[in-house]
């Protein structure tokens, strides 16, 4: 079954139930073994008459949904995929719902998504959720020869950018111009590859300076969606045909602050010892997305992914963006899960059971020196290093202010997540079910956090993290635990975009208040203020930064500009 046969389901429900009839159900095999010892499925969960009990005490449906060994082969992946457990859509959302609490949840759902997209999803029962997973695996398996063939995943490292649409060849030259400013003495850009849709061209002068800075221009044989105005389907493809092995993919608005912490990216303990580094968005999935279900993982609470930058051996995992790839292709149906391109790379790798490196620290609001309208006003991701440290400054809100922002008025301050060391003041205690002794609490635990210390996290360390800083995998550092208890109480938001700027904000609130359906507005003023003083968020001066203090005049003195309108 391929996606477009599913378009029909975006008819309304009648057509929907109509089209249903077509799907052939396909038997479902459960194992009789799991790869890892995990916690049982509640049956105290309020269960419809498709799904027993004794169903839910198979060591098949294992919480969390483990990942496959390294070395996994895959046929094994496909296997484990495949055979994970499915139900219908009812209890398969409980299950999910059990570690994807709305109560904590909610202040950061995708909400846009749901509107968009929840009649498709009421739509799909067991049969089309199997069809789904079915359709998804037997891709991987026509692309076995691709997938294994050591020919296509490329040699050595690289750049890669997408390109083509408004002023984005000249953006992508503005981050080259910005990297070679930073490098440092007998330090060279990295190879380059700028990839863009047939016809597509940058001007006679753009691409002479883009082959000066070492630059190849190449195309894809996609067709441009039209309709879009942002074609985020080319960003697998190009790093598929990239002739790189290791890339670091990079959107056009994206220029990293300093050269040399770039290139030690590669080197970051979590990225050599897992092949992959995302960064984290501002939104999470909610449990009744269906795509927990076709890719046959329990939903996890941890941040979507934010792909304006992507680190990746395509040699170890060829595979997962050859199934990006599919989705992204076929974006028409596949969007009504991912919201865009940026998580399809983080459902393919839970889909074959792998896991990803995460940076040093939670992404900040870049923002205005001055408040707008309506407050504090984010307008770009500012994503961090393996050590915890401001690199990537991704404009995506700044470039469609209209008006009021130039130089000496883009950036001049962040919000963000504190990093926790030993020294830092924590509002939040540990969870009162705690199985922890008072000495190793987050708060009563002390440690020496060198300055430049790769603290080696990756994705489990931090997903479904109850209030003692445990996740999936409890971290051995008390630094990253505080960090995995912290983001519990992020709440994202945008504001104004009327008369005034679009702005994003961040906040924190207690997650133990959200979970016991308590009001931070009913305590007193001496606790308010108590609070305040003791929040984990924090604003930042650029100015005292070193990788921050220049760039706002290097952007300008290259050739940068704002208020673009490219994507």
């Amino acid at each position: 079954m391929t996606s477009k046969r599913l378009l029909p389901l975006l008819l309304p429900i009648l057509l929907f139930s109509a089209s249903l009839l077509f799907l052939s159900p396909r038997s479902i095999h459960l194992p009789l073994s799991s790869p890892l010892s995990s916690r049982p499925f509640s049956t105290e969960t309020t269960l419809s008459s498709s799904l027993s009990p004794s169903d839910l005490r198979s060591e098949l449906w294992q919480s969390p949904t483990p990942p496959l060994p390294l070395h996994a082969t895959l046929d094994e992946r496909l296997q484990s995929w495949i055979d994970a457990p499915l139900a219908e859509p009812s209890d398969m959302v409980a299950w999910h719902a059990q570690t994807c609490s709305s109560k904590l949840l909610h202040k950061n759902m995708n909400k846009v998504q749901l509107e968009n997209s929840h009649i498709l999803w009421s739509a799909l029962n067991r049969s089309t959720l199997l069809s789904l997973r079915y359709e998804l695996a037997d891709h991987l398996r026509s692309e076995r020869k691709r997938i294994e063939g050591e020919e296509y995943h490329g040699q050595g490292r690289g750049l890669v950018f997408t390109a083509g649409n408004a002023d984005t060849f000249s953006r992508v030259l503005l981050t080259l111009r910005i990297l070679n400013d930073t490098a440092k003495e007998g330090q060279s850009l990295p190879p380059a590859e700028i990839f863009s849709f047939p016809n597509e061209v940058p001007s006679e002068d753009v691409a002479l300076s883009l082959s000066e800075m070492g630059a190849t221009l190449r195309t894809l044989p996609l067709v441009k969606d039209k309709k879009k105005r942002k074609n985020y389907h080319m960003k697998a493809s190009s790093i598929l045909h990239s002739s790189f092995r290791q890339v670091l993919y990079l959107d056009s608005d994206n220029p990293p602050a300093d050269l040399s912490a770039l290139l030690d990216l590669w080197d970051s303990k979590a990225y050599k010892r897992l092949g992959a580094l995302f960064w984290p968005d501002y939104w999470k999935t909610g449990a009744d997305n269906p795509i927990w279900s076709i890719i046959g993982t329990q939903c996890r609470d941890e941040w979507e992914m934010e792909a304006g930058q992507i680190l990746i051996d395509k040699g170890q995992h060829y595979d997962a963006l050859v199934l990006t790839e599919y989705m992204l292709v076929n974006h028409e149906f596949w969007y009504n899960f991912t919201d865009g391109d940026k998580d399809a790379f983080r459902y393919a790798f839970l889909a074959l059971r792998k896991r990803w490196a995460v940076p040093g620290r939670y992404v900040a609001a870049g923002a205005l020196p001055f408040d707008a309208m309506s407050g504090f006003c984010g307008h770009t991701m500012l994503q961090h290093d393996h050590f915890g440290k401001p690199l990537f400054v991704h404009q995506n809100l700044l470039k469609q202010i209209p008006s009021g922002v130039g130089r000496g008025a883009a950036w001049g301050r962040s919000r963000s997540l504190k990093t926790f060391s030993s020294n830092t003041t924590l509002l939040f205690a540990p969870s009162p079910s705690s199985s922890f002794p008072s000495s190793s609490s987050l708060l009563d635990v002390s440690e020496t956090l060198e300055e430049d210390e790769d603290m080696d996290v990756d994705a489990d360390h931090l997903a479904n993290a109850d209030g003692d800083g445990r996740g999936i995998v409890r971290h051995k550092r008390l630094g990253v635990r505080r960090r995995a208890a912290g983001e519990r109480g992020v709440k994202n938001f945008f504001h104004g975009g009327w008369i005034s700027a679009l702005c994003i904000d961040i906040e924190w609130k207690d997650p133990e208040l959200l979970i016991r359906g308590e009001d931070e507005g009913d305590v007193g003023e001496e606790e308010k203020k108590r609070r305040k003083e003791r929040s984990p968020i924090e604003v930042r001066m650029w100015k005292d930064d070193r990788r921050l203090e220049g760039f706002e005049e290097r952007f300008f003195r290259l050739g940068g500009s704002v208020n673009g309108k490219g994507f």
